[in-house]
This record gives structure tokens, sequence and C-alpha cells, in this order.
């Protein structure tokens, strides 16, 4: 990283906080047997402090911050939709866009370029939706393009490095090289960038015949069937190969994929 990292700090206006979440305390309130609620946010980054600490170059330029959602992070959100993005932006004179990145860089969803709100949390809705895939890592944050100044809002640290702190900059103020961990790079800032991701119920669980009221979800590793009424449930991967047949109402997730829940006449597919 070639560019000196600085720092600023950003005085906080009267902002409300009472929907943060950190990304555990949603695992947790989402470990009942029940079906999932259709929206949740996640983050790494913890809450904003009364004080904001923001990173920059001082320098035009290009650069992206992310958070880094590994796919057991993401293991009750597959088939969701990633919706937006909050975060806090500290420098007027910067455009801001919400992305979400492959790991090879590619763009999978961004918004459109905004200026700023200042002094408080903005959010940014990506343009489409980006379905979450089973077994892929995904890192969500967002691009400034400013003129100078500390544009990147953190929480108060400490830095979880490599998922809460990663940071591109680029030196043609076009593409951007891989995230790097901030910490890692300039030890003395210990933080993670403010970056709370929405999530929306996609399509993750389809019911393929709607005449009948029996259904499914998968959450925290069990396939729970509702309707079922004693008839008999079967379970196919995308092979057409046997997984389980039975009467139960609950039935151990398989490995990670696509698979079609049949109960009675009814067939249902399933993303796991």
């Amino acid at each position: 990283m070639k560019k000196a990292l600085l720092i600023g700090a950003a005085l906080l206006g009267a902002v409300s906080f009472a929907g943060a979440q950190s990304l555990s305390a949603i695992k947790v309130q989402n470990n009942s047997v029940q079906q999932p609620r259709e929206e949740a946010t996640i983050q790494v980054c913890g809450d904003l402090p009364a004080e904001i600490p923001t990173v920059g170059t001082q320098q035009a330029g290009l650069m992206a911050v992310a958070a880094k959602f590994d796919s057991d992070d993401l293991e009750n959100y597959v088939g969701w939709e990633i919706k937006s993005v909050d975060f806090f932006p500290g420098h007027q004179g910067c455009k801001y866009t919400s992305a979400v990145w492959a790991d090879d860089m590619t763009i999978l969803g961004e918004s459109v370029e905004s200026d700023p709100v200042m002094q408080q949390i903005n959010n940014l809705a990506l343009k489409t939706g980006v379905k979450i895939e089973a077994g892929k890592t995904y890192t969500i944050g967002y691009k400034a393009n400013t003129d100078g100044g500390f544009p990147l809002g953190c929480d108060e640290g400490p830095a979880i490095d490599g998922y809460g702190d990663l940071i591109s900059l680029s030196e043609d103020g076009e593409t951007l090289p891989p995230f790097v961990s901030l910490h890692q790079e300039v030890p003395s800032l210990n933080y993670n960038f403010y970056i709370v991701v929405h999530l929306s119920k996609g399509e993750g669980v389809e019911a393929v015949l709607t005449n009948d009221k029996a259904n499914a979800y998968v959450q925290n590793g069990v396939i729970y069937v509702a309707g079922a009424n004693g008839r008999q449930v079967s379970l196919f991967d995308m092979n057409g190969k046997v997984v389980y047949t039975g009467v139960s109402e609950t039935i151990a997730a398989p490995q990670k994929g696509m698979y079609i829940l049949r109960v009675g006449t009814k067939s249902i597919k399933l993303a796991i």
C-alpha cells in the first residue's frame, strides 16, 4: 500500500443506533426453531462511538472499503438478497457508491454514485439485489471517490483483521487492487469500517406447486417441514438421487446445494 493512510475525527450528531446489531447477535437471535424474519442486518463492525474516527489519505483518489462475510456467516441467509449498505461518510467532497464484490474484485452489484449527507449514517441501495448463494464468500462495502480529506468512517475498534477492516486504494483512479487489512498495513489504525449490510428474504425456498399448504424451510442445519400431516416426505438432490424418505417433519440438512423436497404431490425447491 503506497499511499499513507491518515486519521481524522468527525463528530457524530443526533443519530439513533437502536437497530444496529453485530453478526454474532443476529445469529443468536435466529437460533430458535421458527421461520426467519423477512429482513435482517449483518455487520462485522461495532457501533459508532460518540467521536467517530475517519480514515483517508488527504489526497484526491478512488478507494474502497468493505467487510467480508464467509459462507459460514451467511448459512442462515442462503437465498436471501443483499439489498443496501449503511456507512458513515467522513468527507463532503466525496462521491460514495455501495458495492458487493466477488473474491476476484468483480463487482456483483452496486448503487448509483451519490453525494453524502454529513453527520449521519447514510444508506445506499444496490440497483439490483445480489442473491446469497451457498458456499460463497461476499465482500460488501462501498467505493469512495474523494477530492481529499478523511472519507471513511470507522468504529472505535479493535479491528477484526481481514474481515472488518478491508481497504483498497486505486493507483490510477480507475481500477481497484485486491483488498488488504487496514490494521495489518498500518498497525496504528486499529478500526473496523462502519458497514452495516441490509438483507431481504429472497426466493431461496420456492414452492414449485402452490395448491397445497405444505411448506419447508432450512435453519441451523435442519430442514423443517410444515403441513405434511403424516404424508410421506422425500428429499432429492438435483441429480434425482433420494437423500431422505420418511414421515419426519425435521430432517438433518445434507451438504450445501439445491434440493427438491416432495410432500405428497407438492414439490418445494430448497437452497441449503
